[in-house]
């Protein structure tokens, strides 16, 4: 998770990209042309990346370095002496000193090293393992470089189909990569580089269009579930007392429990997500019941002050106290998202009873019941 984090915030390297078909591939350079413009977009891939630039000039130093490199080869090893072998290495070493002299500083220093190696290599066997070390790959190599040297011009028809055909389909199409400027693990980086694609090519998708959509979906349910809960709430006790005055004392401390709420996950860091936000709805109908009870007694005594002398505050607070307990159990589970909604769900009603308990006898005081007769 570490190493994902740190690609999502280097530019050009960001596993948040976003996905883009075109018609053509030209349709697809066009498009690219457009969202390089844009300050959201870091770069955009097509088929086009896949093929060398500048070949022309590349090429041009290849034929020239094949002025110098085009006799070079390798031959099978020739036994030498021991002597030999040792005025070998004192050239060597003199090479190695006059190269530590030149102004290339990665250069000097390389070869600073390597005649101080040399330099502890008095033993003949010493000096015949290194001899190996040294030259044990100089056979590929020199493979390697002449396979360089051989370089020609590149099309795009040229590329090996399993690599041309991640941006180019047997049909046409063409698959437009899109790379971000901004690290997408702040949501509003994100909703930025989401929209301002979106503007260019609206059929544009991949992990950061559906992550805006996601939460964007989420949230649109929250706000439907809160709104059909408290209507549903509000209605059903409205039945139950009868009362505008009685309905509205059971309702206020939830929608304060519930402010509370929203502000205490900012002041202790415990922001919502897709698993706890569900919390809010959730509150109207775990919190009422508090509420209702007290709101029941009072009427039965014609007094909030008596009714908070008796029992049934003392019952509402174990009640609460067992939901809690109950729910705070999902807060030691080892799944990050069913534990933050344990965490929310204990936090959400411990302050539905503090409000219930503090804030309702105040507003029966306030706001007395009306004497029949």
């Amino acid at each position: 998770m570490r190493t994902f984090r740190d690609l999502a915030a280097t530019p050009g390297l960001s596993p948040y990209t976003i996905e883009l078909l075109a018609n053509s591939l030209s349709d697809a350079y066009e498009v690219a042309g457009k969202l390089r413009l844009l300050p959201q977009v870091d770069k955009v891939v097509t088929a086009a990346n896949l093929v060398p630039v500048e070949q022309e000039e590349k090429l041009a130093i290849v034929a020239d370095l094949n002025i110098f490199y085009a006799t070079l080869g390798t031959s099978d090893p020739v036994p030498v002496t021991e002597a030999e072998r040792g005025a070998a290495f004192e050239v060597l070493r003199q090479t190695l000193q006059r190269a530590a002299d030149r102004p290339l500083k990665e250069l000097s220093d390389a070869a600073r090293k390597l005649d101080a190696r040399m330099e502890k290599l008095s033993d003949p066997e010493q000096r015949i393992a290194f001899e190996k070390d040294v030259f044990e790959f100089f056979a590929p190599q020199v493979e390697r470089l002449k396979l360089a040297l051989s370089a020609r011009p590149v099309a795009l028809n040229d590329l090996p189909p399993e690599v041309l055909g991640r941006y180019l389909a047997p049909s046409g199409r063409a698959r437009v990569q899109v790379y971000p400027s901004e690290n997408l693990e702040d949501p509003d980086a994100l909703a930025r580089f989401v929209v301002a694609v979106r503007e260019i090519s609206p059929g544009a998708t991949d992990s950061p269009v559906e992550i805006l959509e996601a939460g964007r979906a989420v949230v649109n349910s929250v706000v439907t579930a809160a709104l059909i809960s408290i209507v549903a709430v509000s209605a059903m006790v409205f039945v139950m007392m009868r009362s505008v005055r009685d309905t509205l004392l059971v309702l206020i401390p939830l929608i304060l429990a519930a402010l509370y709420t929203v502000a205490a996950t900012v002041a202790l860091g415990m922001p919502f997500n897709f698993a706890n936000v569900i919390v809010l709805p959730l509150l109207m109908g775990l919190g009422v019941a508090s509420g209702i009870h007290l709101v029941s007694r009072a009427r039965e005594e014609h007094s909030g002050t008596v009714a908070f002398a008796t029992s049934t505050p003392r019952a509402v607070t174990f009640s609460a106290l067992t939901t809690i307990a109950s729910f705070g159990s999902l807060a030691v589970s080892s799944h990050r998202g069913t534990a933050s909604m344990g965490e929310l769900l204990m936090l959400s009603i411990g302050l539905t009873l503090v409000c219930t308990l503090i804030v309702l006898p105040s507003l029966m005081q306030l706001w007395p019941a009306r004497k029949s007769g």
